[in-house]
């Protein structure tokens, strides 16, 4: 009930901004590669868990709790404007997603390591990203 007032005092950047790092966060769940002859294989962003998405978690996690500080009228002694730190976490976020993106691991499969290809997960968190950053370029206009 505290957590919907607080998510309504929040500006639509800010509410597009907690929405897509929570999309994010979420699209770790669903399959980011599996092998290339078949569906049945895949492979999660937890099950590929590592540096870089402990960093995009780490990452996420600090937008939200910014944001969320923010919502329930907590003053945030921050550098920068909030929207600037919204959009570099978005930027950064995207750039980790690419590295990964272009990293793709190999799948032990009888006895030979096939390279794995993408699946939509990988796309949807792409694509959140992008937005991530998008709302916090809104919001640093405003």
């Amino acid at each position: 009930m505290r957590t919907a007032r607080a998510y309504e005092t929040l500006s639509r950047p800010q509410r597009i901004a907690v929405v897509t790092a929570t999309v994010v966060v979420g699209s770790m769940f669903l399959p980011w590669y599996g092998v290339p002859f078949t569906t049945d294989l895949v492979i999660t962003g937890w099950g590929a868990f590592g540096f870089l998405e402990a960093a995009m978690l780490l990452c996420l996690g600090a937008t939200i709790l910014l944001v969320g500080a923010g919502g329930f009228g907590r003053e945030v002694h921050v550098p920068f404007r909030i929207g600037t730190l919204i959009a570099g976490a978005g930027g950064w976020c995207l750039v980790l997603l690419t590295v990964r993106f272009l990293d793709r691991p190999t799948v032990p499969l009888a006895g030979l390591n096939v390279e794995a290809d993408q699946r939509y997960g990988m796309w949807i968190a792409l694509g959140a990203s992008a937005l991530l950053m998008l709302a916090g370029l809104t919001a640093r206009r405003r």
